[in-house]
C-alpha cells in the first residue's frame, strides 16, 4: 500500500503546473500547457532519474548460441553493469574488453569455448558481444526459476528504465523510492519551463533545475547501495 509520501502522476502533474503559474484545476489543461504534453514530460523526468541514480535495476539471461557471439540486451536496459556466465553470482564474471584489444592479442573470431570477456565497440546500443566465440550452446531457458536454466548460459545485470505511465491515476515504477516522489513536479515543472521563453519561466527553469538535481543527488547516493551505476568499460 503506497505510504504517505506516495503520490500519483495526478497529483504531482497539478503540482507542476502550479509550480509554473498554468493551475486551471485538477486534471485540467493550462492557459500555456496541455495535460498530455506535461504527462510526456513527467515519464521523461522518470527516465532522467533512473539514468542518472541507478536507482532501478533489471537482470535476465541471454540464451548462448554455439557460433553466435552478439546478443540483444534486454529492451528496458539504459546500461548494463555486469555479465555472469553460468548465469548467477556464483558463475564467473565476464571481463571488459574492447575490439582493439581483441585485434592486438589477435583473437581468433571462430568457436573457442564459453564467453570470458565482452565488448560493445562497433555495435548497436542495444547489442552486447562475448569472447571467444561460444562454441556450444547453453541450457534451454524455459523460463522457470530452476537453475539448470542458467548453466552455459550469461546473466546480465543493469540498469532499467522506469514503467511508463499512462493514466494520471497511476503511481510511479515502484521501484523509485516514495520519499522522492514530493520532488518531481520539480523535474516535470524545469522541463515544462524550458519551452516557455517569457523571463519568469526562464528564472522557475533555473531555479526548478537546481532543487530537482539536489533531489536527485539524494536517490543517487542511495543507488549507490546497489552497487555500480556507471556502465561497465573495457579495461
Amino acid at each position: 500500500m503506497p505510504s504517505y509520501y506516495a503520490r500519483t502522476a495526478l497529483q504531482i502533474i497539478d503540482g507542476a503546473f502550479r509550480l509554473c503559474l498554468d493551475y486551471r484545476g485538477s486534471g485540467a489543461d493550462g492557459r500555456i500547457w496541455k495535460r498530455t504534453e506535461a504527462l510526456d514530460e513527467f515519464n521523461f523526468t522518470l527516465i532522467d532519474l533512473a539514468k542518472n541514480t541507478g536507482i532501478l535495476r533489471g537482470t535476465q539471461l541471454i540464451q548462448i548460441v554455439a557460433g553466435t557471439n552478439i546478443y540483444n540486451l534486454p529492451t528496458d536496459c539504459i546500461r548494463p553493469t555486469r555479465f555472469v556466465m553460468n548465469g548467477d553470482l556464483s558463475g564467473e564474471f565476464l571481463l571488459p574488453t574492447s575490439m582493439t584489444r581483441v585485434d592486438l592479442l589477435r583473437m581468433p573470431m571462430t568457436p573457442q569455448g564459453n564467453p570470458r570477456r565482452f565488448y560493445k565497440e562497433f555495435l548497436a546500443p542495444n547489442q552486447i558481444g562475448f569472447m571467444p566465440v561460444p562454441s556450444q550452446s547453453g541450457a534451454t531457458v524455459t523460463g522457470t526459476t530452476d537453475l539448470t536454466d542458467t548453466l552455459g548460459n550469461v546473466q546480465v545485470w543493469y540498469i532499467r528504465v522506469p514503467t511508463v505511465v499512462t493514466g494520471t491515476a497511476s503511481y510511479p515504477d515502484l521501484g523509485i523510492p516514495e520519499f522522492i516522489h514530493l520532488w518531481i513536479k520539480y523535474g516535470v515543472a524545469a522541463r515544462m519551463c524550458m519551452y516557455s521563453k517569457t523571463k519568469i519561466h526562464q528564472e522557475k527553469l533555473k531555479r526548478f533545475t537546481l532543487v530537482w538535481r539536489m533531489a536527485v543527488n539524494r536517490v543517487k547516493r542511495l543507488g549507490m547501495w546497489q552497487g555500480p551505476i556507471q556502465e561497465v568499460r573495457p579495461l
